[in-house]
Formats: structure tokens, C-alpha cells, sequence
């Protein structure tokens, strides 16, 4: 963040936060931090007492801001981003790269695990925290169930999650509808992880497992998702239900070979890998981010 050298002394700034950065504030009166990963919020409510002033850039929507003192504004990274270029023979119906398990992903796991032709990367038993199975979800529950009995075991794969015909972009935070002391809030996000990027920089077709409107916040950016199946779970907030539509969808392709699926997202797959590249993308994202920073230097500098 170049711009941060014509700010006033009296700010302090920290970038390239991820959830697991929790540092120790010294004493200023106004606070600008810059997430690439999700904000903690635990720690948020720690220091946000509204007694001083924070800005927080963040690469996604914050729908319920529950902090007193705090402006969230959108800064984004991913048009800069470089991708790992891995094989990208396709040899798998689908590919899982779970190397962080959480609740979601066991679920996505055993449900794919029926299948033929897949490629799971999943971290063994001890490593992994065994799911809830009591959620109240019929079809979430037996998953968990079956998860516990036959999967928890499976042991990492060499082969890039990129030689799936679809990937299922699992996330280490998928939750989207939250209740806070008795309140229901959405959680900001969506979350655009690095898994999402390398396969739209590399023209793979995949399905997010993780927070609401993944999909459609990437299509606000100029990308495409006109994928020949259902894709209406990313608008549900619901942790249950989206996951649950998000299971049995992929138990809809049960009969589906490698090329039925590579066909159903070619068109989207071939327009995502030019657009990535694309002068657009990058002048769009440059945009937002420009009219963040002018908001900033306009009420701390002017």
C-alpha cells in the first residue's frame, strides 16, 4: 500500500493480515489495518471499544458491522496475484485439496468419496478434528456420520487439485449466518482464496465450498459462471442448507464421466482464464481500489 506514506503521523498501519495475526496495538487515536485473509473477530472486539478510530480494508463484504468505531472499505488483491502453474492434464472427475479439514469439508469429502475418479488431499485422523453430527441436518449428519466410520483416514496425494475437472474449493472459513448472543448476523466474506484464483488463471472449473456469494462477487468483477448445473446454493446465507444443496448436487453427477463434466464448464472455464489476464480485470480492480484510497487520503491527509 504505497499511498500510506502521505498519511498523518498520528496512524498507525499494519497490511497483509491473515486471521491468525493478532497483534499487540500500541497507542494511537486512529488505527488503519489491511486483511488479505479473514478479520478475527475476537480480536476485533477486543480493541474496537469505539474509544478509537479504525479503518479496515478487507477484500469482501461486510453486510452487519458490529464494531462501534470501525470503517470497512474494499481493497483487493487478486488481480495481482500469481499463480503456482501446475500440470494441468486433467486425470480426475473431481479433485479436493482439504489440507486445513473443518466441519464443511468432511462433509464435501465423504459425499465425493462415493465416487469414481477423484483425487482427495485430506490431512489423517490425528490432525483432524472429527465433525459434529448432531446438526439437525438429515443428509449433513449421516455424512458426518459415515465420515467418521470410513474417511477420516485418507492420506494426502501428490497430484495438483488443478488435474480435476472440477475442483471443490473448500475454505478455513466457510460460515456465513451467525448468531451472536442471541442475535443473527451474516459474517463478512466471501473469502476469495488462492485455490479459487489458480483455477480461474488456469481455466479449471470449481465449485466453492465455503461462505454465500462466492460466485456472484466474482461475477461483480467482470467473470462469468454460466456452468450447465444448478449453481442458486451460493445465494443461500444458510450454513446448512447451502452445504446440504452443495451435497447433493455433487451426488447429481454420479453418473457423469471427465468430458461431461468439462463440457459443462467449458464456456465459463475458457472466458474466466482469458479474463484473469485481462487489462479489464485489472483496470476494474485498480478502480476500487483507487476510489478506497481516495476516500482515505481525502479525510486524513486533506
Amino acid at each position: 500500500m504505497q499511498f500510506t506514506d502521505k498519511l498523518l503521523k498520528d496512524i498507525y498501519v499494519l497490511s497483509n493480515l491473515e486471521y491468525h495475526h493478532t497483534p499487540e496495538l500500541p497507542d494511537y487515536d486512529c488505527y488503519l489495518l489491511q486483511y488479505n485473509g479473514m478479520i478475527n473477530s475476537d480480536w476485533l472486539s477486543k480493541h474496537a471499544d469505539g474509544k478509537k478510530e479504525f479503518v479496515i480494508l478487507v477484500p469482501y463484504t461486510v453486510y452487519d458491522n458490529k464494531w462501534p468505531g470501525i470503517t470497512f472499505l474494499t481493497y483487493i488483491n487478486w488481480h495481482r496475484y500469481v499463480p503456482v502453474w501446475k500440470n494441468t492434464e486433467i486425470k480426475y472427475r473431481f479433485s479436493l485439496d482439504s489440507t486445513h479439514p473443518n466441519q464443511s469439508s468432511t462433509w464435501i469429502l465423504t459425499q465425493i468419496a462415493k465416487q469414481k475418479q477423484i483425487l482427495i488431499n485430506h490431512l489423517p485422523e490425528k490432525l483432524v478434528e472429527l465433525p459434529d453430527t448432531h446438526t439437525g441436518n438429515i443428509l449433513l449428519d449421516e455424512l458426518a456420520i459415515e465420515y467418521i466410520e470410513q474417511h477420516h483416514n485418507v492420506i494426502l496425494n501428490s497430484d495438483s487439485y488443478t488435474s480435476g475437472a472440477i475442483h471443490l474449493a473448500t475454505t478455513d472459513f466457510p460460515y456465513s449466518h451467525m448468531v451472536d448472543q442471541y442475535k443473527p448476523y451474516i459474517h463478512p466474506g466471501p473469502l476469495i482464496t488462492d485455490n479459487m484464483l489458480t483455477c480461474l488463471y488456469q481455466g479449471v472449473g470449481f465449485i466453492p465450498c465455503g461462505q454465500y456469494k462466492t460466485l456472484e462477487t466474482l461475477q461483480e468483477y467482470g467473470f462469468i459462471f454460466e456452468y450447465d448445473f444448478d449453481t442458486s446454493w451460493d445465494l443461500d446465507s444458510g450454513n446448512l442448507t447451502r452445504f446440504s444443496k452443495i451435497c447433493k448436487l455433487l451426488e447429481s453427477f454420479l453418473d457423469y464421466t471427465i468430458d461431461d463434466l468439462l463440457d459443462a464448464t467449458q464456456k465459463t472455464t475458457e472466458f474466466n482464464q482469458y479474463y484473469a489476464t485481462s487489462n479489464e480485470f485489472y483496470q476494474i480492480c485498480e478502480q476500487q481500489n483507487d476510489e478506497t484510497v481516495a476516500l482515505i487520503l481525502d479525510k486524513y491527509v486533506n
